[in-house]
């Protein structure tokens, strides 16, 4: 039986820091940035029925999204005002994306009507939530835990697919070769500040939540795994783009990720890991 002395067990028990369940899971969130599905989106080769398909399946995942904000909210510690201001900001962030979705559906052609029928990787992602959220024993903290993945996730992936992208098309240019990203609006929107601030909106709620003494730091680490793999489940459901169009927007991700490209959140300045 292993003796853990008494002044170790604070270190112990501590919980994680939004950067440090970064880091844990950094690899899963490679997976989905170097998915077929992910890359057809930044070189612009995926087909327009695939993508289409994605909007709705994350239009339905999205209302989950928003709900599972507003029922933490409940949740929130007392005496700590900024964690309902933070989760009705991040609530008002997800309508503000449903719509924007409801404009791509009109562009595309995606189906959001009621009749609309989730796949299974779209259920279980929107069934995680639900479950969290609904759980009288979860803390807001570990809720938060939950949702963070998707925020970070895409702000890292549009920006990676951004930079990347603006090397691939100009190098495309010089070689004589004119293209241009149907999708560059969706890239676009997941790189920007206001995306990053939003994504660093959760990440702070975290850690301030996180610093409290009744969160589960085990759970907390086991519902970000979960929720980062169910990201990469979702991509990995969606229709296949051709794979050698790709092929090259793919070396160009993975060159940019060699280079030395910070990918996700980073420390600050005199953090530590």
């Amino acid at each position: 039986m292993r003796v853990v002395a008494a002044w170790l067990l604070p270190l112990a028990l501590a919980a994680p820091t939004s950067l440090e369940l970064w880091e844990a899971n950094r690899d899963s969130a490679v997976a989905s940035l170097t998915d077929e599905f992910v890359l057809g989106i930044g070189a612009g080769t995926l087909r327009r029925e695939a993508f289409a398909t994605y909007v709705a399946q994350d239009a339905a995942f999205l209302a989950a999204f928003a709900d599972a904000y507003k029922r933490t909210i409940a949740k929130c510690p007392a005496g700590m005002p900024r964690c309902a201001e933070d989760l009705g900001t991040l609530a008002a962030a997800v309508d503000e994306e449903l719509e924007l979705h409801t404009g791509y559906a009109k562009k595309w052609g995606a189906d959001l009507s009621a009749g609309f029928a989730p796949l299974p990787a779209t259920t279980a992602y929107v069934d995680f939530l639900d479950a969290v959220s609904r759980d009288p024993a979860s803390s807001a903290a570990e809720v938060v835990a939950a949702m963070a993945p998707c925020m970070v996730l895409y702000a890292a992936v549009g920006d990676a697919l951004n930079a990347a992208g603006a090397a691939w098309f100009r190098d495309e240019m010089a070689r004589g070769v004119v293209r241009s990203n149907p999708y560059a609006e969706w890239v676009h929107t997941y790189a920007s500040p206001d995306f990053r601030d939003a994504a660093a909106l959760i990440e702070n709620l975290f850690d301030a939540l996180a610093a409290r003494d009744d969160v589960d730091a085990g759970r907390a680490r086991e519902l970000y795994a979960r929720a980062m793999a169910l990201e990469y489940d979702f991509f990995k459901a969606q229709a296949r783009p051709p794979r050698p169009a790709a092929a090259d927007f793919a070396a160009a991700v993975a060159g940019l990720l060699a280079s030395g490209y910070a990918f996700g959140p980073t420390p600050s300045p005199g953090d530590e890991l």
